[in-house]
């Protein structure tokens, strides 16, 4: 994405605008830019200069580290919420320990350490309500510890790419779609405020309806429904029979692995 802006910039068709730019110091946000139609800002430059700051100002206010810590606390309270009410035990919270194993690869911890009264299904779950992928660190090597293990889960905005991945080592993804803002008259002022300025227009691909590209931020005080009815559909068929980690597989091109089994602790 950035070769290609750049390449537009290069070409004229873009033009980059920088905080500097802006006349702005932000508190929360050191870099960031915008890219805009060259033409456009020859010829109103004060417009889109005003909208940018704007943008830039909505953005350092939901980067402050308040309030993804909030986020974070509220998303990690509707994950054990729904554990418990599909039979889960919380037996560790931000712990880099498994029944007497510690795994000392990274100084990551998991978020959650939950066993299924079945006592089949012990789960080790990753929880990031945030708009941005997860690194490839907390995707793979968070989960590199030997046996006994609890299997991979990750209750995430988004995480799509490495689904069939966390599938293969016998874990589960609990993607939300959206980032998740516990109820509150603040949190509901600022979520509509992101949707408003940071959605686009409606756009077409290859021919179908034409949709709206949705900033995805919502309020909630529950974690929504069709995640839920996916977990528990899952929850079951990995009681009844408890999903095998298959051998370590690529997660990425840059070769991450799950699980490695070689390793020494």
């Amino acid at each position: 994405m950035t070769r290609a802006l750049k390449k537009l910039e290069k070409e004229g068709f873009l033009t980059t605008i920088t905080l500097d730019d802006l006349g702005l110091q932000l508190r929360n946000v050191k870099k960031l830019e915008f890219h805009a139609n060259a033409e456009a800002y020859r010829q109103q430059p004060q417009l889109i200069l005003r909208r940018a700051r704007r943008v830039a100002r909505l953005v350092d206010e939901y980067s402050d580290p308040e309030n993804a810590k909030r986020l974070g606390v509220h998303l990690e309270t509707l994950v054990r919420q729904e554990l418990r009410a599909q039979g889960f035990n919380i037996v560790g919270t931000h712990t880099a320990e498994y029944r007497g194993r510690r795994w000392t690869a990274t100084n990551h911890t998991l978020d959650i350490v939950a066993e299924h009264t079945s006592g089949a299904l012990p789960l080790g779950v990753e929880v990031k309500n945030a708009l941005d992928i997860m690194s490839q660190r907390d995707r793979c090597e968070d989960r590199d510890v030997r046996p006994p293990r609890p299997h991979p889960g990750f209750a995430v905005r988004w995480i799509k790419p490495y689904i069939e991945c966390v599938n293969r080592q016998g874990g589960f993804c609990w993607v939300f779609k959206t980032q998740i803002y516990p109820p509150g008259k603040y949190e509901e002022v600022l979520t509509k405020k992101l949707y408003r300025t940071l959605s686009a227009g409606w756009v077409s691909a290859g021919g179908k309806k034409k949709r709206r590209l949705e900033f995805p931020v919502t309020t909630r005080g529950d974690l929504p429904p069709k995640s839920v009815e996916k977990f528990a559909q899952w929850v079951g068929r990995a009681t009844r029979n408890p999903p095998k980690v298959k051998p370590a597989k690529l997660c990425s091109k840059g070769g991450a692995q799950l699980y490695n089994p070689e390793r020494s602790y």
